[in-house]
């Protein structure tokens, strides 16, 4: 065997060599798997009291968005309410300044 021959299968046999001590996707996958599973076990607890928040929230939103209805129509009643008084004191004021002529 000549010496370039020689070097070519001694970098194929380090090449081989690096790549067999490598980790394998299987390994790779395997470590993730562990991975996730310990990540789910921790957060499975929190679930229920997220659940809970959950409800809580949509409970309170919806008292909010009552709240700001009735607030609306309260608003939409004072609106109404000065419309007509102002109607009333135009009116009054016309009646003032026909009878002052």
């Amino acid at each position: 065997m000549n010496t370039f021959c020689t070097g070519l299968h001694r970098a194929l046999l380090a090449e081989i060599e690096a790549a067999a001590s490598r980790p394998t996707p299987a390994t790779d996958l395997a470590a993730t798997v562990a991975q996730l599973e310990a990540s789910n076990a921790e957060l499975r607890p929190i679930i229920p009291q997220l659940q809970i928040d959950k409800r809580n929230l949509a409970t309170e939103n919806l008292w909010l968005l009552h709240r700001a209805r009735l607030a609306e129509d309260r608003l939409a009643a004072h609106d109404q309410e000065s419309a007509a008084l102002k109607a009333r004191a135009q009116l009054h004021r016309s009646n003032i300044s026909y009878r002052a002529v």
